[in-house]
């Protein structure tokens, strides 16, 4: 054999080698194309499932926004009622007629009136078990 036909053998699995290298970069070339799309896959489920969680957490916080409001305004309409009755308390014990009232009416009821220092509740409770009858100005 000439120092040719070495050299044409060796050129040919020089040849192999790189052919082999070449189908070897093909598959990874492809591996990574694939990967690439289970990557684009992913990140499309990914940004799905994120927006999916920020509406509930939009509608939970609806949700919780609804119920304080509704706690809030429950509030105000026990305050609003509170200021009423407080307000009632104010003008009856302003009133030196109601406390005689008081001292005649439902005296046997648990209430304790003993002077000038009645109880503000007990002059609601007695002023509530009167019924209304004594009239406010």
């Amino acid at each position: 054999m000439s120092r040719f036909d070495v050299l044409i053998l060796k050129l040919n699995k020089l040849n192999e080698k790189v052919d082999s290298l070449s189908n070897k970069i093909e598959s990874l070339e492809d591996r990574v194309e694939s990967s690439m799309c289970v990557n684009d896959e992913t990140s499309n489920r990914l940004a799905v499932l994120r927006d999916e969680l920020e509406a509930k957490n939009l509608i939970s916080s609806d949700l919780k926004y609804a119920e304080i409001q509704e706690k809030v305004l429950n509030l105000e309409i026990l305050n609003s009622e509170l200021n009423k009755d407080l307000e009632l308390v104010g003008k009856l014990i302003s009133d030196p007629k109601f406390y005689e009232y008081v001292k005649n009416v439902n005296i046997n009821e648990g209430f304790d009136y003993e002077g000038p220092n009645v109880y503000l509740s007990g002059l609601y409770e007695a002023y509530k078990l009167s019924e209304g009858k004594y009239p406010i100005k």
